[in-house]
Protein backbone atom coordinates (compact mmCIF):
# COMPACT_ATOMS: atom_id res chain seq x y z
CA UNK A 1 0.00 0.00 0.00
CA UNK A 2 1.85 2.57 -1.14
CA UNK A 3 1.24 5.79 0.89
CA UNK A 4 3.13 8.94 2.34
CA UNK A 5 2.13 9.83 5.86
CA UNK A 6 4.45 12.90 7.61
CA UNK A 7 5.09 12.28 11.01
CA UNK A 8 3.99 14.70 13.45
CA UNK A 9 6.78 17.53 14.62
CA UNK A 10 4.34 18.89 17.21
CA UNK A 11 2.28 18.06 19.72
CA UNK A 12 2.80 15.43 22.44
CA UNK A 13 5.85 12.82 22.55
CA UNK A 14 5.17 10.53 25.30
CA UNK A 15 7.12 7.72 26.06
CA UNK A 16 6.13 4.84 27.99
CA UNK A 17 8.50 3.26 30.03
CA UNK A 18 8.24 0.33 32.84
CA UNK A 19 9.82 -3.15 33.15
CA UNK A 20 8.58 -6.27 31.29
CA UNK A 21 5.19 -7.25 31.70
CA UNK A 22 4.06 -4.38 33.31
CA UNK A 23 1.50 -3.80 30.74
CA UNK A 24 2.41 -0.94 28.83
CA UNK A 25 1.22 -2.76 25.19
CA UNK A 26 -1.83 -3.68 27.24
CA UNK A 27 -2.14 0.24 28.10
CA UNK A 28 -2.39 1.21 24.84
CA UNK A 29 -5.18 -1.78 23.86
CA UNK A 30 -7.13 -0.09 26.75
CA UNK A 31 -6.66 3.41 24.79
CA UNK A 32 -7.56 1.62 21.44
CA UNK A 33 -10.08 -0.43 22.53
CA UNK A 34 -8.73 -3.33 20.44
CA UNK A 35 -6.25 -6.06 20.89
CA UNK A 36 -3.73 -5.02 18.04
CA UNK A 37 -0.54 -4.89 20.11
CA UNK A 38 1.26 -7.95 21.44
CA UNK A 39 0.90 -8.27 25.24
CA UNK A 40 1.29 -11.00 27.41
CA UNK A 41 3.33 -11.96 30.49
CA UNK A 42 6.44 -12.19 28.80
CA UNK A 43 8.62 -9.89 26.55
CA UNK A 44 6.21 -9.27 23.70
CA UNK A 45 7.87 -6.12 22.94
CA UNK A 46 11.08 -6.65 21.51
CA UNK A 47 11.87 -2.87 19.53
CA UNK A 48 10.35 0.55 19.82
CA UNK A 49 7.17 1.33 18.10
CA UNK A 50 6.32 4.38 17.55
CA UNK A 51 2.29 5.16 17.76
CA UNK A 52 1.34 8.04 16.10
CA UNK A 53 -2.30 9.87 17.05
CA UNK A 54 -3.88 11.57 14.16
CA UNK A 55 -7.37 12.71 14.97
CA UNK A 56 -8.19 12.62 11.46
CA UNK A 57 -7.03 8.71 11.01
CA UNK A 58 -9.86 6.53 9.64
CA UNK A 59 -7.85 3.37 8.72
CA UNK A 60 -5.11 1.97 11.12
CA UNK A 61 -1.96 1.58 9.32
CA UNK A 62 1.19 0.19 10.27
CA UNK A 63 4.91 0.23 8.81
CA UNK A 64 8.57 -1.50 9.30
CA UNK A 65 10.93 0.92 8.18
CA UNK A 66 13.83 -1.72 8.69
CA UNK A 67 12.41 -4.04 5.74
CA UNK A 68 9.99 -2.30 3.66
CA UNK A 69 8.59 0.94 3.14
CA UNK A 70 4.74 0.25 2.61
CA UNK A 71 2.00 1.02 4.95
CA UNK A 72 -0.19 -1.92 5.95
CA UNK A 73 -3.13 -2.25 7.23
CA UNK A 74 -2.63 -3.03 11.81
CA UNK A 75 -3.24 -6.03 13.02
CA UNK A 76 -1.18 -7.86 16.08
CA UNK A 77 -0.18 -10.54 14.10
CA UNK A 78 1.53 -7.91 11.45
CA UNK A 79 3.37 -6.41 14.61
CA UNK A 80 4.45 -9.74 15.87
CA UNK A 81 5.94 -10.53 12.85
CA UNK A 82 7.79 -7.88 12.46
CA UNK A 83 8.79 -7.55 16.61
CA UNK A 84 12.22 -8.14 17.06
CA UNK A 85 13.67 -7.74 13.11
CA UNK A 86 13.98 -4.78 12.80
CA UNK A 87 16.96 -2.82 12.84
CA UNK A 88 19.14 -1.60 15.92
CA UNK A 89 17.45 1.61 17.06
CA UNK A 90 15.12 2.01 14.50
CA UNK A 91 11.01 2.04 15.47
CA UNK A 92 8.75 0.36 13.17
CA UNK A 93 5.71 2.75 12.95
CA UNK A 94 1.67 2.46 13.34
CA UNK A 95 -0.88 4.91 12.25
CA UNK A 96 -4.01 5.29 13.93
CA UNK A 97 -6.51 6.82 15.92
CA UNK A 98 -7.67 6.46 19.72
CA UNK A 99 -10.82 6.95 19.62
CA UNK A 100 -11.28 8.19 22.69
CA UNK A 101 -8.93 11.07 22.65
CA UNK A 102 -10.86 14.40 22.63
CA UNK A 103 -8.15 17.00 21.84
CA UNK A 104 -8.04 17.40 18.08
CA UNK A 105 -4.02 17.34 17.93
CA UNK A 106 -1.45 14.81 17.09
CA UNK A 107 0.21 12.53 19.90
CA UNK A 108 3.16 10.39 19.32
CA UNK A 109 3.55 7.91 21.62
CA UNK A 110 6.66 5.74 22.17
CA UNK A 111 6.48 2.12 23.08
CA UNK A 112 9.61 0.47 24.65
CA UNK A 113 11.15 -2.92 25.44
CA UNK A 114 11.44 -3.72 29.20
CA UNK A 115 15.07 -3.79 29.52
CA UNK A 116 15.16 -5.85 32.92
CA UNK A 117 14.59 -9.36 30.37
CA UNK A 118 17.70 -11.98 31.11
CA UNK A 119 16.79 -13.70 27.82
CA UNK A 120 17.34 -10.50 25.57
CA UNK A 121 19.89 -8.00 26.07
CA UNK A 122 19.19 -5.56 23.13
CA UNK A 123 15.94 -5.21 24.70
CA UNK A 124 17.69 -2.51 27.09
CA UNK A 125 19.69 -1.16 24.44
CA UNK A 126 16.38 -0.25 22.85
CA UNK A 127 14.90 1.29 25.69
CA UNK A 128 18.01 3.24 26.67
CA UNK A 129 17.96 4.76 22.96
CA UNK A 130 14.60 5.88 23.34
CA UNK A 131 14.83 7.44 27.06
CA UNK A 132 18.39 9.53 26.17
CA UNK A 133 17.94 10.11 22.48
CA UNK A 134 14.19 10.40 20.94
CA UNK A 135 12.56 14.16 21.36
CA UNK A 136 9.68 13.95 24.51
CA UNK A 137 7.80 16.30 26.33
CA UNK A 138 6.46 13.52 29.11
CA UNK A 139 7.56 10.51 30.51
CA UNK A 140 4.50 7.46 31.29
CA UNK A 141 6.38 4.92 33.73
CA UNK A 142 4.54 1.76 33.85
CA UNK A 143 4.40 -0.25 37.15
CA UNK A 144 3.23 -3.39 38.09
CA UNK A 145 1.31 -3.27 40.97
CA UNK A 146 1.51 -7.18 41.73
CA UNK A 147 5.56 -6.93 41.22
CA UNK A 148 5.67 -3.58 43.45
CA UNK A 149 9.84 -2.32 44.69
CA UNK A 150 11.75 -5.35 42.86
CA UNK A 151 15.44 -4.54 42.23
CA UNK A 152 14.61 -4.34 38.33
CA UNK A 153 12.04 -1.52 38.88
CA UNK A 154 14.88 0.02 41.33
CA UNK A 155 17.01 -0.10 38.77
CA UNK A 156 15.38 1.42 36.01
CA UNK A 157 14.17 4.21 38.49
CA UNK A 158 17.74 5.04 39.09
CA UNK A 159 18.92 5.01 35.77
CA UNK A 160 15.69 6.71 34.47
CA UNK A 161 16.50 9.59 37.31
CA UNK A 162 20.43 10.13 35.46
CA UNK A 163 18.87 10.66 31.83
CA UNK A 164 16.01 13.01 33.21
CA UNK A 165 18.73 14.86 34.57
CA UNK A 166 20.92 14.90 31.74
CA UNK A 167 17.78 16.34 29.73
CA UNK A 168 16.75 19.03 32.04
CA UNK A 169 14.10 17.17 33.70
CA UNK A 170 10.74 15.55 32.27
CA UNK A 171 7.09 15.79 33.52
CA UNK A 172 6.29 12.44 34.64
CA UNK A 173 2.97 10.45 35.10
CA UNK A 174 3.35 6.96 36.72
CA UNK A 175 0.57 4.60 35.91
CA UNK A 176 0.01 1.83 38.92
CA UNK A 177 -1.19 -0.58 36.23
CA UNK A 178 -3.11 -3.87 37.38
CA UNK A 179 -4.52 -1.77 40.13
CA UNK A 180 -7.63 -4.38 40.24
CA UNK A 181 -5.09 -6.67 42.55
CA UNK A 182 -5.63 -4.51 45.57
CA UNK A 183 -7.49 -5.39 48.23
CA UNK A 184 -8.63 -2.49 49.79
CA UNK A 185 -10.22 -4.50 52.79
CA UNK A 186 -6.33 -5.26 53.63
CA UNK A 187 -4.18 -2.64 52.00
CA UNK A 188 -5.07 1.13 51.35
CA UNK A 189 -4.85 2.93 47.53
CA UNK A 190 -3.31 6.19 49.47
CA UNK A 191 -0.65 4.56 51.36
CA UNK A 192 0.54 2.41 47.96
CA UNK A 193 0.34 5.54 45.69
CA UNK A 194 2.17 7.80 48.84
CA UNK A 195 5.07 5.07 48.95
CA UNK A 196 5.37 5.23 45.18
CA UNK A 197 5.71 8.89 45.15
CA UNK A 198 8.38 8.78 47.92
CA UNK A 199 10.22 6.06 45.70
CA UNK A 200 9.99 8.13 42.94
CA UNK A 201 11.06 11.40 43.97
CA UNK A 202 14.40 10.09 45.39
CA UNK A 203 15.04 9.16 41.98
CA UNK A 204 14.19 12.31 39.66
CA UNK A 205 15.49 15.64 39.42
CA UNK A 206 14.16 17.80 42.60
CA UNK A 207 11.27 19.75 41.67
CA UNK A 208 9.89 17.64 39.20
CA UNK A 209 5.92 17.03 38.71
CA UNK A 210 5.23 13.52 39.20
CA UNK A 211 1.35 12.71 39.14
CA UNK A 212 0.43 9.07 39.71
CA UNK A 213 -2.79 6.82 38.46
CA UNK A 214 -3.59 3.43 39.26
CA UNK A 215 -5.21 1.83 36.22
CA UNK A 216 -7.02 -1.73 35.35
CA UNK A 217 -5.49 -1.97 31.82
CA UNK A 218 -6.79 -5.34 31.17
CA UNK A 219 -10.19 -4.65 32.44
CA UNK A 220 -10.75 -1.58 30.18
CA UNK A 221 -9.83 -3.59 27.17
CA UNK A 222 -12.01 -6.25 27.40
CA UNK A 223 -14.88 -4.22 28.27
CA UNK A 224 -14.42 -1.73 25.47
CA UNK A 225 -14.09 -5.25 23.03
CA UNK A 226 -17.71 -6.38 24.84
CA UNK A 227 -18.86 -2.95 23.76
CA UNK A 228 -18.71 -3.63 20.52
CA UNK A 229 -19.02 -7.27 20.40
CA UNK A 230 -15.57 -8.52 20.07
CA UNK A 231 -14.46 -12.18 20.11
CA UNK A 232 -12.90 -12.95 23.51
CA UNK A 233 -11.19 -16.23 25.30
CA UNK A 234 -12.95 -17.73 28.05
CA UNK A 235 -10.05 -15.93 30.64
CA UNK A 236 -11.16 -12.89 29.07
CA UNK A 237 -14.45 -13.26 29.99
CA UNK A 238 -14.02 -14.63 33.26
CA UNK A 239 -11.40 -11.54 33.93
CA UNK A 240 -14.44 -8.76 33.10
CA UNK A 241 -17.17 -10.66 35.48
CA UNK A 242 -15.44 -8.71 38.73
CA UNK A 243 -15.00 -5.06 39.91
CA UNK A 244 -15.18 -3.68 43.28
CA UNK A 245 -16.44 -0.21 42.71
CA UNK A 246 -15.02 0.56 46.32
CA UNK A 247 -12.02 0.22 44.93
CA UNK A 248 -12.72 2.48 41.95
CA UNK A 249 -13.42 4.96 44.60
CA UNK A 250 -10.29 5.14 46.35
CA UNK A 251 -8.45 4.95 42.99
CA UNK A 252 -10.28 8.63 41.71
CA UNK A 253 -10.42 10.30 45.23
CA UNK A 254 -6.38 9.25 46.01
CA UNK A 255 -4.71 9.24 42.91
CA UNK A 256 -2.39 12.56 41.88
CA UNK A 257 -4.10 13.90 38.81
CA UNK A 258 -4.91 17.40 38.16
CA UNK A 259 -8.34 18.20 40.04
CA UNK A 260 -10.45 18.93 36.70
CA UNK A 261 -9.64 15.46 35.44
CA UNK A 262 -10.84 14.26 39.41
CA UNK A 263 -13.68 16.13 39.07
CA UNK A 264 -14.98 14.69 35.53
CA UNK A 265 -14.51 11.32 36.08
CA UNK A 266 -16.30 11.57 39.44
CA UNK A 267 -19.37 13.00 37.11
CA UNK A 268 -19.00 10.17 34.56
CA UNK A 269 -19.20 7.64 37.21
CA UNK A 270 -22.39 9.28 38.57
CA UNK A 271 -24.05 9.31 35.49
CA UNK A 272 -23.31 5.49 34.18
CA UNK A 273 -24.57 4.64 38.24
CA UNK A 274 -27.73 6.31 37.71
CA UNK A 275 -28.01 4.78 34.50
CA UNK A 276 -27.33 1.62 35.95
CA UNK A 277 -29.74 1.82 39.06
CA UNK A 278 -32.64 2.87 36.53
CA UNK A 279 -31.94 0.08 34.05
CA UNK A 280 -31.80 -2.46 36.83
CA UNK A 281 -35.12 -1.31 38.16
CA UNK A 282 -36.69 -1.41 34.63
CA UNK A 283 -35.49 -4.24 33.90
CA UNK A 284 -37.24 -5.93 37.83
CA UNK A 285 -40.65 -4.12 36.53
CA UNK A 286 -40.29 -5.55 32.86
CA UNK A 287 -39.73 -9.11 34.38
CA UNK A 288 -42.94 -8.76 36.66
CA UNK A 289 -45.48 -7.40 34.29
CA UNK A 290 -44.00 -10.00 31.32
CA UNK A 291 -44.75 -12.64 34.12
CA UNK A 292 -48.00 -11.97 35.18
CA UNK A 293 -49.50 -9.28 32.84
CA UNK A 294 -48.03 -9.69 29.25
CA UNK A 295 -45.26 -11.83 27.71
CA UNK A 296 -44.38 -9.67 25.55
CA UNK A 297 -42.94 -7.37 27.12
CA UNK A 298 -40.15 -9.77 27.57
CA UNK A 299 -39.10 -8.39 24.08
CA UNK A 300 -38.72 -4.35 25.93
CA UNK A 301 -36.56 -6.30 28.55
CA UNK A 302 -33.94 -7.60 26.19
CA UNK A 303 -33.41 -4.60 25.18
CA UNK A 304 -33.50 -2.79 28.61
CA UNK A 305 -31.20 -5.58 29.21
CA UNK A 306 -28.65 -4.67 26.67
CA UNK A 307 -28.82 -1.39 28.37
CA UNK A 308 -27.75 -2.15 31.70
CA UNK A 309 -24.90 -4.51 30.40
CA UNK A 310 -23.86 -1.18 28.52
CA UNK A 311 -23.97 0.91 31.45
CA UNK A 312 -21.60 -1.82 33.37
CA UNK A 313 -19.28 -1.92 30.79
CA UNK A 314 -19.36 2.13 30.95
CA UNK A 315 -19.24 2.67 34.20
CA UNK A 316 -16.43 -0.12 35.08
CA UNK A 317 -14.80 1.45 31.99
CA UNK A 318 -14.79 5.35 34.13
CA UNK A 319 -13.59 3.75 37.17
CA UNK A 320 -10.62 1.76 35.76
CA UNK A 321 -8.16 4.45 35.27
CA UNK A 322 -8.18 4.69 31.68
CA UNK A 323 -10.55 7.77 31.19
CA UNK A 324 -8.75 9.94 33.91
CA UNK A 325 -5.61 8.82 31.54
CA UNK A 326 -7.21 10.04 28.80
CA UNK A 327 -8.65 13.29 29.88
CA UNK A 328 -5.00 13.75 31.32
CA UNK A 329 -3.24 13.47 28.00
CA UNK A 330 -5.99 16.01 26.44
CA UNK A 331 -5.25 17.97 29.25
CA UNK A 332 -1.01 18.05 28.80
CA UNK A 333 0.75 20.80 27.10
CA UNK A 334 3.56 20.05 25.05
CA UNK A 335 7.42 21.82 25.51
CA UNK A 336 9.02 21.55 22.40
CA UNK A 337 12.29 23.13 23.74
CA UNK A 338 12.73 20.93 25.78
CA UNK A 339 11.13 17.31 23.18
CA UNK A 340 14.34 18.52 20.93
CA UNK A 341 16.70 18.68 23.61
CA UNK A 342 18.21 14.88 23.81
CA UNK A 343 20.11 13.84 26.89
CA UNK A 344 24.04 14.15 27.11
CA UNK A 345 25.57 10.80 27.87
CA UNK A 346 24.27 10.18 31.49
CA UNK A 347 26.52 11.63 34.24
CA UNK A 348 25.96 11.55 37.76
CA UNK A 349 26.22 15.10 38.67
CA UNK A 350 23.93 17.56 37.74
CA UNK A 351 24.85 21.57 36.32
CA UNK A 352 25.24 23.55 39.74
CA UNK A 353 21.99 25.56 40.57
CA UNK A 354 21.77 28.85 39.76
CA UNK A 355 23.58 31.41 41.73
CA UNK A 356 25.90 28.38 42.99
CA UNK A 357 29.45 28.43 42.28
CA UNK A 358 30.39 25.48 40.21
CA UNK A 359 32.43 22.31 41.89
CA UNK A 360 35.92 21.87 40.65
CA UNK A 361 35.88 20.62 37.13
CA UNK A 362 32.58 20.75 36.46
CA UNK A 363 32.73 23.36 33.91
CA UNK A 364 33.72 22.74 30.38
CA UNK A 365 32.73 20.00 27.96
CA UNK A 366 30.97 18.11 30.64
CA UNK A 367 28.49 20.29 31.89
CA UNK A 368 24.76 19.70 31.32
CA UNK A 369 22.88 23.22 30.52
CA UNK A 370 18.80 23.87 29.17
CA UNK A 371 17.92 25.42 26.83
CA UNK A 372 17.68 29.43 27.24
CA UNK A 373 14.35 30.27 27.39
CA UNK A 374 12.66 32.07 24.83
CA UNK A 375 9.07 34.08 24.69
CA UNK A 376 7.24 31.21 23.37
CA UNK A 377 8.28 28.69 25.75
CA UNK A 378 8.01 30.53 29.46
CA UNK A 379 9.05 26.64 30.70
CA UNK A 380 12.46 26.57 30.42
CA UNK A 381 15.32 28.74 31.73
CA UNK A 382 19.14 28.64 31.80
CA UNK A 383 20.35 27.69 34.89
CA UNK A 384 23.79 29.31 33.94
CA UNK A 385 22.18 32.50 32.41
CA UNK A 386 22.11 35.64 34.10
CA UNK A 387 19.83 37.10 31.58
CA UNK A 388 16.74 37.47 33.90
CA UNK A 389 13.17 38.27 32.72
CA UNK A 390 11.98 41.50 32.20
CA UNK A 391 10.25 43.01 34.96
CA UNK A 392 7.75 45.71 34.86
CA UNK A 393 8.36 49.42 37.05
CA UNK A 394 6.86 48.41 40.34
CA UNK A 395 5.21 51.83 40.35
CA UNK A 396 3.69 51.31 36.88
CA UNK A 397 2.44 48.06 38.20
CA UNK A 398 1.10 49.16 41.22
CA UNK A 399 -0.50 51.40 39.26
CA UNK A 400 -2.47 49.18 36.68
CA UNK A 401 -3.64 46.75 40.32
CA UNK A 402 -5.03 49.82 41.50
CA UNK A 403 -6.48 50.92 38.47
CA UNK A 404 -8.70 47.36 38.09
CA UNK A 405 -9.24 46.69 42.07
CA UNK A 406 -10.38 48.99 44.63
CA UNK A 407 -11.11 46.00 47.26
CA UNK A 408 -8.70 46.80 50.18
CA UNK A 409 -8.77 43.03 51.01
CA UNK A 410 -7.58 42.07 47.21
CA UNK A 411 -4.76 44.83 47.50
CA UNK A 412 -3.23 43.44 50.63
CA UNK A 413 -3.30 40.27 49.15
CA UNK A 414 -1.84 41.07 46.02
CA UNK A 415 0.64 42.86 47.93
CA UNK A 416 1.86 39.66 50.29
CA UNK A 417 1.94 37.68 47.61
CA UNK A 418 4.56 40.26 45.66
CA UNK A 419 6.31 40.08 49.00
CA UNK A 420 6.40 36.41 49.36
CA UNK A 421 7.25 35.80 46.11
CA UNK A 422 10.10 38.05 45.83
CA UNK A 423 11.34 36.51 48.98
CA UNK A 424 10.97 33.29 48.05
CA UNK A 425 13.22 33.93 44.73
CA UNK A 426 15.72 35.17 46.91
CA UNK A 427 15.65 32.09 49.31
CA UNK A 428 15.32 29.21 46.10
CA UNK A 429 18.20 30.76 44.53
CA UNK A 430 16.61 33.54 41.83
CA UNK A 431 17.78 36.59 43.30
CA UNK A 432 18.36 38.16 40.13
CA UNK A 433 14.74 37.55 39.68
CA UNK A 434 13.35 38.33 42.81
CA UNK A 435 11.60 41.42 40.65
CA UNK A 436 9.73 39.40 37.74
CA UNK A 437 9.13 37.11 40.90
CA UNK A 438 7.62 40.01 42.53
CA UNK A 439 5.58 41.16 39.54
CA UNK A 440 3.57 37.99 39.00
CA UNK A 441 2.80 37.87 42.92
CA UNK A 442 1.52 41.75 42.86
CA UNK A 443 -0.93 41.47 39.16
CA UNK A 444 -1.89 37.46 39.44
CA UNK A 445 -5.46 38.55 40.47
CA UNK A 446 -5.46 41.85 38.14
CA UNK A 447 -8.83 40.85 36.81
CA UNK A 448 -10.45 39.20 39.15
CA UNK A 449 -12.16 42.03 40.89
CA UNK A 450 -14.26 42.94 38.08
CA UNK A 451 -14.04 39.68 35.79
CA UNK A 452 -14.48 36.83 38.28
CA UNK A 453 -15.92 34.82 35.95
CA UNK A 454 -13.02 35.08 33.66
CA UNK A 455 -10.43 34.78 36.17
CA UNK A 456 -7.03 34.44 34.12
CA UNK A 457 -8.86 35.05 30.84
CA UNK A 458 -9.17 38.82 30.86
CA UNK A 459 -5.76 39.37 32.40
CA UNK A 460 -3.52 38.92 29.21
CA UNK A 461 -5.52 42.23 28.01
CA UNK A 462 -4.86 44.05 30.87
CA UNK A 463 -1.29 42.99 31.67
CA UNK A 464 -1.18 44.39 27.30
CA UNK A 465 -1.84 47.80 28.82
CA UNK A 466 2.03 48.20 30.51
CA UNK A 467 3.70 45.95 28.08
CA UNK A 468 4.10 42.89 30.28
CA UNK A 469 6.94 40.11 29.02
CA UNK A 470 4.86 37.07 27.48
CA UNK A 471 6.32 35.05 30.24
CA UNK A 472 4.88 37.13 32.75
CA UNK A 473 1.19 36.89 31.17
CA UNK A 474 1.73 33.35 31.28
CA UNK A 475 2.92 33.04 34.74
CA UNK A 476 -0.14 35.04 35.89
CA UNK A 477 -2.29 33.03 33.76
CA UNK A 478 -1.08 29.77 35.23
CA UNK A 479 -1.63 30.05 38.88
CA UNK A 480 -5.39 29.37 37.62
CA UNK A 481 -4.60 26.20 36.22
CA UNK A 482 -7.29 23.77 36.53
CA UNK A 483 -9.74 25.93 38.23
CA UNK A 484 -10.19 28.54 35.64
CA UNK A 485 -7.37 28.03 32.55
CA UNK A 486 -5.60 25.25 31.19
CA UNK A 487 -2.07 27.44 31.52
CA UNK A 488 0.31 24.77 33.40
CA UNK A 489 3.10 26.44 35.65
CA UNK A 490 6.05 25.15 34.85
CA UNK A 491 8.74 26.97 35.71
CA UNK A 492 9.67 26.57 39.29
CA UNK A 493 8.11 30.03 39.69
CA UNK A 494 5.15 29.54 38.27
CA UNK A 495 4.86 26.40 40.57
CA UNK A 496 5.73 28.34 43.35
CA UNK A 497 2.85 31.17 42.47
CA UNK A 498 0.45 28.39 42.11
CA UNK A 499 1.53 27.11 45.88
CA UNK A 500 1.45 30.38 48.05
CA UNK A 501 -1.71 31.75 46.52
CA UNK A 502 -4.07 30.01 48.50
CA UNK A 503 -1.92 29.32 51.48
CA UNK A 504 -1.21 33.33 51.92
CA UNK A 505 -4.98 33.64 52.62
CA UNK A 506 -5.19 30.69 54.47
CA UNK A 507 -2.24 32.24 57.09
CA UNK A 508 -3.75 35.34 56.70
CA UNK A 509 -6.37 33.96 57.98
CA UNK A 510 -5.33 32.51 60.70
CA UNK A 511 -3.01 35.64 61.92
CA UNK A 512 -6.28 37.41 62.26
CA UNK A 513 -7.85 35.08 64.81
CA UNK A 514 -4.92 35.61 66.83
CA UNK A 515 -4.81 37.98 69.95
CA UNK A 516 -1.79 40.09 68.04
CA UNK A 517 -3.77 39.48 64.59
CA UNK A 518 0.19 39.01 63.28
CA UNK A 519 2.23 35.58 62.16
CA UNK A 520 4.94 36.91 64.20
CA UNK A 521 3.80 34.63 66.96
CA UNK A 522 1.82 31.76 65.18
CA UNK A 523 3.52 28.57 65.48
CA UNK A 524 3.49 25.52 62.52
CA UNK A 525 1.57 23.06 64.66
CA UNK A 526 -1.11 26.09 64.54
CA UNK A 527 -1.32 26.39 61.03
CA UNK A 528 -1.48 23.16 60.63
CA UNK A 529 -4.25 22.67 62.79
CA UNK A 530 -5.98 25.23 60.72
CA UNK A 531 -4.82 23.77 57.50
CA UNK A 532 -7.05 20.22 58.71
CA UNK A 533 -10.29 21.91 60.00
CA UNK A 534 -11.85 22.17 56.21
CA UNK A 535 -14.43 24.34 57.87
CA UNK A 536 -11.60 27.05 58.62
CA UNK A 537 -11.43 29.34 55.40
CA UNK A 538 -13.01 27.09 53.91
CA UNK A 539 -12.10 29.51 50.60
CA UNK A 540 -8.84 28.34 50.83
CA UNK A 541 -8.89 25.47 48.51
CA UNK A 542 -6.60 22.50 50.70
CA UNK A 543 -6.29 20.28 47.38
CA UNK A 544 -4.93 23.66 45.72
CA UNK A 545 -2.36 23.86 48.02
CA UNK A 546 -1.56 19.93 48.14
CA UNK A 547 -1.42 20.05 44.80
CA UNK A 548 1.07 22.99 44.31
CA UNK A 549 3.44 20.96 46.92
CA UNK A 550 3.36 17.99 44.49
CA UNK A 551 4.21 20.32 41.66
CA UNK A 552 7.38 21.56 43.64
CA UNK A 553 8.38 18.13 44.58
CA UNK A 554 8.00 19.36 48.08
CA UNK A 555 5.84 18.39 51.00
CA UNK A 556 3.25 19.75 52.60
CA UNK A 557 5.14 20.33 55.91
CA UNK A 558 7.95 21.95 53.67
CA UNK A 559 5.31 24.51 51.72
CA UNK A 560 3.24 25.22 55.14
CA UNK A 561 6.94 26.36 57.21
CA UNK A 562 8.28 27.78 53.56
CA UNK A 563 5.31 30.21 53.04
CA UNK A 564 4.70 31.01 56.85
CA UNK A 565 8.41 31.97 57.34
CA UNK A 566 8.39 34.20 54.32
CA UNK A 567 4.88 35.63 55.56
CA UNK A 568 6.71 36.01 58.88
CA UNK A 569 9.48 38.39 56.97
CA UNK A 570 7.37 40.62 55.22
CA UNK A 571 4.46 41.46 57.33
CA UNK A 572 5.70 44.40 58.90
CA UNK A 573 7.07 45.47 55.70
CA UNK A 574 3.58 45.13 53.61
CA UNK A 575 1.66 46.60 56.63
CA UNK A 576 4.09 49.84 56.49
CA UNK A 577 3.11 50.25 52.42
CA UNK A 578 -0.86 50.09 53.60
CA UNK A 579 -0.58 52.60 55.89
CA UNK A 580 1.58 54.85 53.64
CA UNK A 581 -1.46 54.31 51.30
CA UNK A 582 -3.76 54.78 53.41
CA UNK A 583 -2.53 57.80 54.59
Amino acid sequence: MKRRITPPVSGLHILLLGCMSSGKSTILNALLGKGDFPAGNRATTAQIFKIMHDPECDEPLCRNPSTEGDWQPLSNERLKEWNGTMKENVPAEVLLRFPHLQKKRPVVIYDTPGPNTSRYAEHRAETYYALERLPLTHIFLVLDMAQLHTKDEEALLADMGKVMKARGGLPLLVILNKADVIDIEKESVEEIIGEIRETVSQHVPAGTRIDILPVMAKGTEVWRRMIEHDTLTSFEIEFAQYIDWRLCEDIRIHALIPEDVRTSVSEQMEEWRRLQKFSQAFRSSLEYIAKRIHPGAELINRSVSRIHDYADCRRAITGSGIIALEEYIDALSPDWNRASQKAQPVMTEAAPRKNEEPSAGSAGAGTLTVPIESPTDPSVRNAASSDAPAAPNRDTALALLRKYNKDVFHIQHALTVEAVMRHLARELGYADEADFWAAAGLLHDIDFENWPDRHCLKAPELLAEIGADERLVHAVCSHGFGLCCDVEPVHEMEKVLFAVDELTGLIGAAALMRPSRSTSDMEISSLKKKFKDKKFAAGCSRDVIRSGAERLGWTLDRLLETALGAMKATEAGIREELSRSDS
